[in-house]
């Protein structure tokens, strides 16, 4: 395998190991599983893309899996759905206020996520490696 691309194999493991460790922190902090974590992170991250659908899109989950967690956090007083004006067929969901500490700890993570991994890189650095992973998740999504 060339050795750019194994670096970069290796590389996406541990960001994504090191991510699902501090999102399990928090799940542990509240009582929540981290996909009902992943979920929150996700509606409170992504204005506008509020559905199942959006969520099995931008998390690559299940949509069964979605839904059941979606309820679950619902029944937890920790999601709220509201129909489309348009289409009664769709939902839309939102963290509810009871999630706000939720959000709030997702959020400051995510920051600290972001600035330890980013560390050492220049603005346009960072600009230029978020224009490199667009393409390669475009280049993945089209093979999925």
């Amino acid at each position: 395998m060339d050795s750019t691309l194994n670096d970069m194999l290796q590389g996406m493991r541990s960001l994504r190991r090191l991510h699902e460790k501090m999102e399990g922190e928090i799940a542990s902090a509240y009582g929540l599983t981290r996909s009902e974590c992943a979920i929150l992170a996700f509606l409170s991250n992504n204005p506008g893309h509020d559905t199942i659908s959006d969520i099995t899109a931008g998390r690559h989950m299940k949509k069964g899996n979605v839904s059941a967690v979606a309820a679950a956090l619902e029944a937890k007083g920790l999601l709220e759905r509201r129909v489309d004006g348009e289409d009664r067929r769709v939902m839309h969901l939102s963290p509810s206020a009871s999630a706000s500490p939720i959000v709030a700890a997702l959020s400051a993570m995510l920051r600290e996520f972001s600035s330890a991994v980013l560390a050492g890189l220049s603005d346009a650095e960072r600009e230029r490696l978020g224009g490199y992973m667009k393409v390669l998740d475009a280049n993945a999504r089209r093979l999925l």
